[in-house]
């Protein structure tokens, strides 16, 4: 099966690096943002994205150098990423958001709540990636 990006719900956020971040933004009601691991896009989403988006909005992001966004030298860590997933819910003005993280997109979820807390967000999931290493980093489980 082929994945297509949906240009209809495409949108693409300017940073002040001059980065551009490509984002779909699809349905109504409770946010869901999608974050996906390195070297793939949103479009890894889909079918998650066809399900939810009956019911809430669901916002996928390409981070920087991976899919449609810019690609970079510069940035290209979980810091940074942490800072362009809050760059995008600010220009967004999303609040009580689901974060879901797949793969190493959770460690860009763990580098944004790290950095800007839980005010923005509601939920988070971590799929089918262990957090130890950022709970052994602060001395907690391990």
């Amino acid at each position: 099966m082929e994945m297509k990006y949906n240009l209809e719900c495409g949108h693409y956020l300017p940073l002040e690096d001059g980065v551009e971040l490509y984002y779909e933004d699809k349905g109504q009601g409770e946010p869901l943002v999608m974050i996906p691991g390195i070297t793939m896009s949103g479009e890894v989403f889909i079918h998650q994205v066809e399900h939810f988006s009956q019911s809430r909005r669901v916002i996928t992001l390409d981070p920087r150098s991976q899919g449609k966004s810019t690609k970079t030298l510069h940035g290209n860590n979980y810091a940074q990423h942490g800072k362009d997933l809050n760059a995008l819910l600010t220009a967004l003005d999303l609040t009580a958001v689901t974060l879901l993280g797949w793969s190493t997109g959770n460690h860009d979820v763990w580098a944004y709540v790290d950095q800007y807390g839980l005010d923005r967000v509601k939920k988070r999931h971590l799929h089918r990636h262990a957090a130890q290493a950022v709970v052994r980093r602060r001395g907690g489980l391990g």
